[in-house]
């Protein structure tokens, strides 16, 4: 079965893993596609379609971001769609033009917000129910 964001959100969730190991590990995989899409001799074919996937995983994400049920809070709610409208924006720029720095940049995004996904909030932050699922979970 191909990769596809949908697929490993499905494959990740069978296996237990918590909501912000699944959106980490998605947010990565989709990096390492963008990586090798960047190689020169990669064909744009693939490396559109790398995109279209990374895009893909970011539009999961902007539907949790708005669901009214989402406990994040508004400020970091905001931030997050800001962020996902500019890759948005990015990978249109990169369908259009082909341009290699973009993906760097859109690697570069990806790998930052993992990472923060893979820290354990200190228990001084407010954090929401535990239990609760969605895109970018949970990230406070």
């Amino acid at each position: 079965m191909p990769y596809s964001p949908q697929n490993a959100y499905a494959r990740t969730q069978r296996e237990g893993l918590s909501d912000r190991a699944i959106e980490s590990s998605a947010l990565l995989k989709c990096a390492a596609l963008l990586e090798e899409a960047g190689a020169s001799d990669v064909a744009y074919a693939t490396s559109s379609e790398a995109v279209k996937s990374n895009q893909k995983l970011w539009t999961l994400f902007q539907i949790g971001l708005t669901d009214p049920e989402n406990p994040l809070p508004r400020e970091i709610k905001v931030n997050l769609l800001n962020l996902s409208r500019y890759v948005d924006k990015q990978s249109l720029r990169f369908l259009e033009k082909a341009d290699p720095s973009i993906l760097k940049g859109l690697i570069f995004i990806n790998r930052n917000l993992a990472a923060g996904l893979q820290t354990t909030p200190s228990a001084s932050e407010p954090s929401p129910d535990a239990t609760a699922e969605g895109p970018l979970g949970r990230m406070a």
